[in-house]
């Protein structure tokens, strides 16, 4: 980095109305007189493929350039490509290094990036990953006094909750206020909790509702599924599966795979709401492939009853299989207490899979004996394969 030559240059203004190309042509031009913003800008326009080449590797030399040159910013864009493995390997090693890099330079984002690294156990010290409540919220504290609104929420949050520091609802409050007027949706969120659950106040649950509802209309994923869970289940609310529906959907449809469990027990029961047997298979495949652990578990009874779908016991202990491996309990116990009352090819078919992941190398007889059983064990504790 040293070896690159660096020179003054005057600050330049850049008007685009012709879109990106122009933009990108513009931002050359302008890097070839050494503009150092300008190279700076040439690394996001590679990272987000502005300039078409669909190179995003790319954006790390320009990153480098603009660092050399005391673009501390720089350090920043790097440290966020190998954190999130855009344009390159994921490696928490070199992240960690250019986020420790731009908050050493002060930079507000920096700080807040080595404190998220802190804050989920992601940061590399040499040896191995660690994490650490108190380092983040010494990070996020420095973030925040120089106005880095990110940093509100992990702060009240850490009030909130006693992460790194002692509980204090009054300082989290003031956080989320904070975040909030800094526009943090999820810091309506996390407040409504703190109203609900009487956390520097008497608990109020009808505005805990009120402050929910602000958030799931601003989009909050947590909001919705909050609130549909509330409503489906009457808790604190009176219930209304119909009005349920709508919350969960929403968080569902941004991916929340716990809400798509949830519309699909709605739409199965038809409790309060038209049944759909089949719209309610659907949801439980979308969570399956989302990865909920009891989706597989859902799917392996819908196929064996016929519910929602044809039957098919071919296909029930693969579904089985895989909701013990990703962790679901239910489906683990069902195979461990019951397997009796499963079809004899449903149990013989659990064998097999067994046999062929590595778990199991007995009979396959059906009879679930103590070697099925470790090997159920075996499975929901992962490896093998």
């Amino acid at each position: 980095l040293r070896g690159i030559d660096t020179i003054p240059v005057e600050a330049e203004t850049i008007r685009v109305g012709r879109g990106p190309a122009d933009l990108v042509d513009q931002l050359r031009r302008t890097a070839a007189r050494g503009n150092r913003d300008a190279i700076l800008a040439l690394g996001d326009a590679a990272l987000f493929n502005l300039d078409g080449s669909g190179r995003l590797a790319a954006a790390e030399e320009y990153y480098l350039r603009a660092y050399a040159m005391g673009v501390a910013r720089a350090a920043f864009r790097l440290g966020s490509m190998y954190a999130a493995g855009r344009g390159v390997a994921i490696d928490l090693a070199v992240a960690t290094r250019w986020y420790k890099l731009a908050a050493d330079a002060k930079l507000p984002a920096g700080l807040h990036a080595l404190g998220v690294t802190w804050w989920t156990g992601r940061y590399w010290t040499g040896l191995s990953l660690e994490g650490s409540y108190a380092e983040a919220v010494r990070l996020f504290s420095l973030a925040a006094a120089r106005g880095y609104a990110p940093s509100y929420a992990y702060l009240g949050l850490a009030n909130q909750r006693g992460y790194g520091e002692a509980i204090d609802y009054q300082q989290a409050l003031q956080w989320y206020e904070k975040a909030i007027a800094a526009g943090d949706v999820d810091s309506i969120f996390r407040r409504a909790e703190m109203v609900e659950a009487g956390q520097g106040a008497d608990a109020d649950p009808e505005r805990a509702v009120a402050l929910y509802e602000e958030a799931a209309a601003a989009g909050s994923i947590d909001a919705n599924r909050r609130l549909g869970a509330k409503y489906w289940k009457g808790d604190g609310v009176e219930r209304h599966p119909l009005k349920a529906l709508p919350y969960l959907e929403a968080a569902a449809k941004s991916g929340d795979r716990g809400s798509m469990m949830l519309v699909a027990q709605v739409l199965l029961s038809g409790y309060g709401v038209t049944r759909d047997a089949a719209a309610a298979v659907d949801w439980y495949f979308r969570a399956y492939r989302a990865g909920d652990p009891d989706a597989g578990f859902a799917l392996a009874l819908a196929h064996a009853d016929g519910v929602g779908v044809a039957p098919d016991m071919a296909k029930v202990a693969p579904f089985m299989l895989e909701a013990i491996r990703r962790g679901s309990r239910a489906a683990l116990s069902e195979m461990k207490t019951n397997a009796g009352g499963w079809d004899q090819s449903v149990r013989e078919g659990m064998q097999e899979l067994l046999a062929s992941r590595g778990f199991y190398d007995g009979a396959i007889d059906g009879v679930f004996g103590p070697g099925t059983l470790r090997a159920l064990d075996a499975a929901a504790e992962g490896g093998a394969d």
